[in-house]
């Protein structure tokens, strides 16, 4: 039974479950190349959502994979559980204070668990409105000196589905992605740079944003603890 072990962990650290999984399956890591490693991930996706649709979620990733592998390093086995939300769940999530940390904390509430794959949820449109985050060791640091602890999200992304269109990014071309864009604020414990033409470019102006990388971010990429050989 293809159970995520640290969505195992998470379901039963908690006395009422945030979710329903209908749904499991895992994407085979693509064959070794020399002098490409690879990432595992783990994704949790709303039922229903575009992320849901196979042909769109195989454009995704494989898009992911040709961003990431100017650092040498490609998306390896995806693991995926299709989920349900509570209602709790999404009302909590929609009016949370912003003064009690950030909003998606409360997936995570009370959970306290070792890091063991890089975690993405994605969600659709019609529960989350506008979504994406992501979590690395910086920022949950930052967010858990000035709020309340953050370390359960850390190495987590969060993304809602109308950001798979890079057209709904101020300043993107077509060969950026919001999905790499989370992932490289992981992977090289990064954030927003204010050049144009940069995966990571925090600036609306064309063309700001697109899918490269310069050789110091793939360095810190490639440092990324949680890629294998």
């Amino acid at each position: 039974m293809m159970i995520l072990l640290f969505i195992l962990s998470l379901a039963h650290a908690q006395e009422a479950p945030n979710w329903q999984v209908v749904g499991e399956k895992v994407i085979a890591a693509p064959a070794d190349e020399a002098g490409i490693r690879q990432l595992p991930i783990d994704l949790m996706i709303e039922q229903g959502s575009k992320w849901g649709q196979p042909a769109a979620l195989k454009a995704q990733l494989e898009k992911t994979s040709r961003i990431l592998r100017q650092c040498g390093v490609v998306l390896g086995e995806v693991r995926i559980q299709t989920v349900v939300w509570t209602p709790w769940v999404l009302d909590q999530i929609l009016n949370a204070s912003p003064y009690k940390g950030p909003k998606d904390l409360i997936l995570m509430r009370d959970i306290q668990t070792p890091v063991l794959r890089t975690l993405g949820f994605l969600y659709g449109l019609k529960s989350v409105p506008s979504t994406a985050a992501a979590y690395n060791r910086t920022s949950v640091g930052r967010l858990s000196s000035a709020t309340v602890d953050a370390h359960p999200l850390v190495e987590t992304f969060h993304i809602t589905e109308h950001h798979m269109d890079y057209r709904t990014v101020p300043g993107a071309n077509a060969t950026y992605d919001t999905f790499a864009h989370e992932l490289v604020h992981l992977m090289g414990d990064v954030g927003h740079i204010d050049v144009y033409g940069n995966l990571m470019s925090g600036l609306d102006g064309r063309n700001s944003k697109t899918g490269s990388l310069t050789a110091e971010q793939c360095e810190l990429v490639k440092q990324y603890p949680l890629i294998v050989d």
